[in-house]
């Protein structure tokens, strides 16, 4: 990842830390949820985080899909989307099962760069919170990287 995503990295990180804070006004097993069509479930905490998110994340000229709003799809005009599910595994959330998290992705021209996530049921504050991801853009995927710096993780390491 090059230097001019760090404003994208650093927006991630604030989305996610700001969302992690949201998560923190709700209790996974003890929320009601609604059924949007396709019976998928739908809680205050999706809408919370959906706002929080765009927020944090948007600036004039992004194009903006969440699986909680309602699709503009002017976004299919801009160079530069954002690619986010606030609470994914709301199933789960619903349940009390620690199995969700927020994930968050940046697109440019079509591909994938950077993206981000965070589980606040089983990733504690202090050590790793969010895990900015970046992705190759030549097209090969990314592994894991081992390597943890300042609490954060990174996959930078291209495979082939």
């Amino acid at each position: 990842m090059t230097s001019s995503y760090s404003d994208i990295l650093e927006r991630i990180e604030a989305a996610l830390a700001a969302a992690a804070d949201v998560f923190g006004r709700f209790s996974a097993g003890a929320i009601a949820a609604q059924f949007k069509a396709g019976h998928d479930p739908v809680t205050e905490a999706d809408r919370a985080i959906d706002a929080v998110l765009r927020q944090n994340l948007l600036r004039q000229g992004e194009g903006w899909l969440s699986e909680e709003s309602v699709d503009d799809l002017s976004r299919l005009d801009c160079k530069h989307v954002w690619v986010v599910d606030p609470l994914d595994g709301t199933r789960e959330f619903v349940k009390g099962i620690p199995e969700f998290c927020t994930s968050i992705g940046y697109v440019e021209n079509g591909r994938p760069v950077a993206g981000g996530i965070h589980n606040p049921a089983r990733m504690k504050p202090s050590s790793a919170p969010w895990m900015p991801v970046s992705f190759t853009t030549d097209g090969l995927r990314a592994r894991v990287s081992a390597q943890v710096s300042a609490g954060r993780w990174f996959l930078p390491a291209a495979v082939r």
